[in-house]
């Protein structure tokens, strides 16, 4: 059985005695948690402790154990993983937080869930593309192997299906967009929806198609369920003219009016699904994912022109920055270490408190000058001089 469809309830992997009871011992540790809330003991000390007894034991911390791994696509890699009993679940679509130890330094990256499963043993399953020069993505697939543990983060991300009054459902992905919108396929599936579902992939080449096999697996199980691959191209002339628009859809939408539509992928791509959207005036409703920002020229056409401005840290440190930039890699470049996760405006790793001064957003220009509110440092570019509480 391939290990990239979540199986039906009655023919999922079992998870190993030992995995069993550790989850069913995990509850021990419940009784240390008051004593940690009152100081009289140190939560780093209780997980120390815990890890000689079983690797993934930890008082409040996900951590989950590899159970599986295989390649989707020349490029990029499933992992299957088991969270400890702190997981609390998932909504299909979700990301979360993955933290690895490299050379004793904790790195974290933001992944895609494909598969959840919330119940016992509760297997999850990401998957990690290939970046070159990619220290974590890298790292995770040359290195990690099954029984290795990760950490996780609480899952983020407001991607869901069709509402119950839409006929259907129209999932665009471009590159590895597929991957939020493939989990929310397989969940709806799973739960026995029987609405038309479409998927529509978007690929440079269709030799690079991710989850190619297991797409075909899950048509032939579920006749209401129909995808393609779209062959783009690698320059940008034959992206644009491949890109999502009324001609192009006309053929994969069930009804005219009330298609629910769901698109994930790089900033361009986003808005040429947006710019459709807005050009035929449907009664359905669409949610969008952008895993890029938009090219900096376009974040700053809002403005007259790129400028610097002036930056003051609650350390009492003040930096000249871009207008034309998010901050949170004007400030990486500066020597600063802000927190920060998926990097696209999402999870709210960044977020920061703004205590005076503009910032403008760069998904959609809009301009945030209120004092004392929270941005997110990773999709807003200083607009004017600022001070920020970090």
């Amino acid at each position: 059985m391939s290990t990239l469809t979540l199986p039906a309830p009655a023919q999922r992997a079992r998870p190993s005695a030992r995995a069993s009871i550790a989850r069913a011992l995990h509850p021990l540790l419940s009784p240390l948690r008051p004593l940690v809330r009152r100081g009289w003991l140190a939560e780093s000390a209780v997980d120390a402790c815990s890890t000689l007894l079983h690797p993934t034991w930890r008082l409040t911390r996900v951590m989950a154990r590899v159970v599986g791994r295989q390649w989707v696509a020349p490029d990029m890699l499933a992992v299957r993983l088991q969270p400890n009993a702190n997981w609390r679940g998932a909504r299909p679509g979700q990301h979360v937080m993955l933290t690895v130890d490299i050379a004793g330094v904790r790195h974290s990256r933001s992944y895609s869930l494909t598969g959840t499963d919330n119940g016992r043993g509760q297997v999850l399953e990401l998957a990690v593309r290939r970046v070159p020069g990619g220290r974590v993505s890298n790292h995770l697939i040359d290195a990690l192997r099954p029984g290795d543990v990760v950490e996780l983060g609480a899952p983020f991300g407001e991607l869901q299906g069709a509402a119950p009054a839409e006929p259907g459902l129209l999932l665009l992905a471009a590159g590895s967009g597929i991957t939020p919108l493939l989990g929310l396929a397989r969940a709806a599936l799973a739960a026995g929806e029987t609405r038309p579902i479409v998927l529509l992939q978007y690929v440079r080449d269709a030799a690079l198609q991710p989850y190619a096999d297991a797409l075909r697996q899950l048509a032939a199980r579920h006749p209401n369920l129909r995808s393609a691959v779209i062959a783009t191209g690698d320059t940008l002339q034959q992206m644009q003219a491949h890109a999502p628009s009324a001609a192009q859809l006309a053929a994969w939408l069930s009804d005219a009016d009330a298609q629910a539509v769901r698109a994930c992928g790089p900033a361009p791509f986003i808005e040429a699904v947006q710019s459709w959207w807005d050009g035929c005036a449907r009664r359905g409703s669409l949610q969008v994912e952008a895993f890029t920002l938009p090219a900096a020229g376009a974040a700053a056409s809002a403005l007259d022109a790129a400028r610097s401005v002036s930056v003051r840290l609650a350390s009492g440190r003040t930096l000249q920055l871009s207008t034309a930039q998010a901050l949170l890699p004007q400030l990486e470049a500066a020597g600063e270490r802000p927190a920060h996760g998926c990097r696209m405006g999402i999870c709210n790793t960044c977020a920061c408190r703004k205590k005076s001064g503009s910032v403008r957003d760069l998904r959609n220009g809009h301009l945030q000058a209120e004092p004392d509110e929270t941005i997110r440092l990773c999709v807003n570019a200083p607009a004017t001089d600022l001070e920020l509480d970090l």
